[in-house]
């Protein structure tokens, strides 16, 4: 068989290496050098062994670039994504750094979100001549990468102007619609004829009726909010505010009633008192898990095929009788009816 004379010097100390001489190891790097110089015998050239990946691209909805959360590096093998909200599928694009490699990646490519929030992503390179590496993923689905940025704005800039919320939203709603300044706008307690009344939090959060169910929301510039229960995104809802009336459209959005609301007001120290002026009236709201309403009269009081009578205490609150038991109790507070039952069943309502 006919070899080059540089394939002549590598068999001869390759049959050394087999001879298991000391210098084998020496010799070893010196057989890696020449297949790299491009030793040939009969027309076969020596295989890679580089199952290295010189960058890995990551597309989204539109094509949209993802980046990871560092930047790819040679010798780094494990990633994380942060794939926002929206984003239902990604494609994963390795680059071998020699052509003559392959890869594979796990899962199918583009790649689905899961039913979970978290998707583990292998990529395996196998160079020309065999040998493999691994590039593991970690991909965080729905990531919302303005909430952090969102609830820092919300702490700096309504940590002064909380004092002054009041005066800011009454001046004119319209001019503190959108932004970081829709979130002060939107502030407050917001009551729908026969629906339980909104409140919406500095903090971001939405309580319906005066209960606290999971549900977040997180302001945009173009006057929409994404809506949020426990965890999951619900929809966007589009609003706006024009003095005490708040506005809220797309009854696509599990949890919000569209419609025009107007804001409850009244000082938290609204009560009764020894009075029945304040607690006379029809009052709509939650009452543990059900949606009810109250009537109180100037000698009673009726909800849901019940009715019996009150006593008005000192401390404005209304001791609520059943066939001459007592069953609980209700006192309000900020212009809110709050009605506890021995039962375990409490609740909010807004008068209409």
């Amino acid at each position: 068989m006919k070899v080059t004379s540089i394939c002549f010097l590598t068999e001869i100390i390759e049959v050394i290496m087999k001879k298991r001489f000391r210098l084998s190891a020496v010799l070893g790097a010196v057989v890696m050098i020449l297949a790299m110089a491009g030793c040939e015998e009969s027309g076969e050239t020596v295989k890679d062994f580089n199952a290295a990946l010189s960058a890995i691209s990551v597309t989204g909805t539109g094509e949209v670039a993802l980046p990871f959360t560092s930047a790819f590096a040679k010798g780094n093998l494990s990633y994380t994504l942060n794939v926002p909200i929206g984003t239902n599928a990604i494609q994963i694009n390795p680059i071998p750094s020699n052509t003559k490699s392959s890869f594979s990646v796990n899962l199918p490519n583009p790649i689905n979100k899961p039913d979970g929030n978290i998707s583990t992503i292998t990529i395996v390179v196998t160079a020309e001549n065999g040998t493999t590496q691994v590039y593991t993923i970690t991909v965080n689905w729905d990531v919302n990468n303005n909430q952090d940025s969102n609830e820092n704005q919300d702490s700096n800039e309504n940590q002064n102007s909380n004092e002054n919320q009041n005066s800011n939203e009454n001046q004119d709603g319209n001019d503190n619609q959108g932004g970081s300044g829709g979130a002060i706008a939107l502030v407050g307690q917001w009551a729908l004829y026969g629906t339980p009344f909104y409140e919406f939090t500095s903090n971001g959060k939405i309580l319906i009726a005066g209960i606290d169910i999971s549900t977040t929301y997180t302001v945009a510039t173009n006057n929409t909010i994404t809506v949020k229960s426990s965890g999951y995104t619900r929809g966007t809802v589009t609003w706006s505010v024009s003095g005490d009336v708040l506005t809220l459209s797309n009854a696509g959005t599990s949890g919000i009633v569209p419609g025009t609301y107007t804001k409850i007001t009244g000082s938290s120290g609204d009560h009764g008192g020894t009075s029945t002026n304040f607690i006379v009236g029809t009052w709509h709201g939650y009452l543990g898990i059900a949606i009810v309403t109250f009537t109180f009269t100037s000698d009673g009081w009726s909800m849901s095929g019940r009715s019996g009578t009150y006593t008005m205490t000192d401390e404005g609150t209304a001791e609520l009788e059943e066939s001459g038991d007592t069953i609980g109790s209700a006192i309000i507070s900020g212009g809110i009816l709050k009605v506890s039952l021995y039962d375990g069943r409490s609740g909010s309502f807004v008068k209409y």
